[in-house]
């Protein structure tokens, strides 16, 4: 069997983990090291994909940021680390959530930037005549614009247009790829660490059931069928996050179900694998109960036959007893005449 297990592939084992729990078994003589290997490489994948989507996601929503500056944001000019723009105005984009006040008056009321900073979006950008403020998760970020200049080197910002052929001629792709692998890694890692948690939380559960159904399993074994038994719960909360992303969609006790859904699987694959040890076991005492009858067949027929040549040979004997015996050296020597 170990051979075996040893050429099962990735997705063998991703087959077998979320349609096939009776196969279970082939995973108990699997090296953990083999197993550990299969959870990595699925997160891995699933958080690749994960990123894929959010890199989409951010691309669009540049894209929008930068349509936005090319047809509706106002004309403005900046000099000296001061900006003044044409107008004030304040826009509002629905779909991501995101508010963009632009007021470059010399005064700005404390009322009136009070209320600015009264975020109730997700995001909220405060442009003013002399810094930028970017009010995200309950913090607030300030930036000189003269601090930003040291981070613009090499672009020179005067006024829209100048924004606009500085949009023009960057090339984006180098930084869309730097998103998708940094939001890759960072998900990887810490998804790996968090999801392993939960892993031998369910190998705990496993315990409970191996208990449960009177089998014992040695604990490199209960973590291994863990990971195959969180596979499923592993791509459903991938695909969690992907709609909650695409879309807000929250599930309040998603990890309670994540947790179900993998209790589910090590229970039942727990249970199935002692109905095989059973049938096993059948089998093996039906084989020596085979095996004692014919072993004691064949000792009764080798007494049969052992007593049939015994009884051969005594009357073989029998026979020799009856036979006169000739006395081959018995002739006339001339004394009887």
């Amino acid at each position: 069997m170990e051979k075996e297990n040893k050429k099962m592939g990735f997705f063998q084992k991703l087959k077998i983990s979320i349609f096939k729990l009776e196969e279970y078994n082939n995973f108990l003589e699997q090296k953990l090291s083999s197993s550990l290997g299969y959870f990595a490489l699925l997160i891995l994948i699933l958080m690749m994909m994960f990123s894929a989507v959010y890199t989409y996601e951010y691309y669009k929503e540049l894209d929008t940021g930068f349509s936005y500056i090319k047809n509706e944001m106002p004309d403005f000019n900046y000099e000296d680390g001061t900006l003044k723009a044409e107008n004030n105005v304040e826009a509002y984009d629905s779909k991501y959530d995101v508010k963009l006040i632009i007021n470059t008056d010399e005064i700005v009321p404390e009322d009136v930037l009070n209320e600015y900073q009264n975020k109730t979006e997700l995001m909220r950008i405060i442009a003013l005549k002399d810094e930028i403020q970017v009010l995200v998760d309950n913090q607030t970020l300030q930036f000189k614009y003269t601090d930003l200049e040291t981070y613009l080197q090499g672009m020179e910002i005067t006024n829209k247009q100048s924004i606009v052929d500085t949009i023009n001629s960057l090339d984006f792709g180098p930084m869309i790829f730097a998103v998708f692998l940094g939001i890759a890694i960072a998900s990887f890692l810490q998804n790996l660490f968090n999801l392993f948690i939960y892993t031998l939380i369910i190998a705990s559960f496993g315990y409970i059931a191996s208990r449960m159904a009177k089998v014992k399993f040695p604990i490199k074994v209960l973590i291994i069928l863990a990971i195959y038994s969180v596979t499923l719960p592993n791509i459903l909360y991938t695909a969690y996050m992907i709609a909650n992303l695409l879309t807000g969609f929250y599930i309040e006790y998603f990890s309670l179900f994540y947790m179900l859904i993998s209790c589910v699987y090590i229970f039942t694959a727990i249970f199935m694998i002692k109905s095989d040890i059973i049938k096993q076991q059948q089998e093996i005492q039906a084989i020596v109960k085979v095996q004692q009858e014919v072993n004691k067949e064949a000792e009764e027929n080798l007494e049969t036959e052992n007593s049939a040549k015994e009884k051969v040979k005594d009357e073989n004997e029998d026979k020799k007893d009856e036979e006169p015996i000739i006395d081959e050296n018995n002739e006339p020597d001339g004394s009887e005449i």
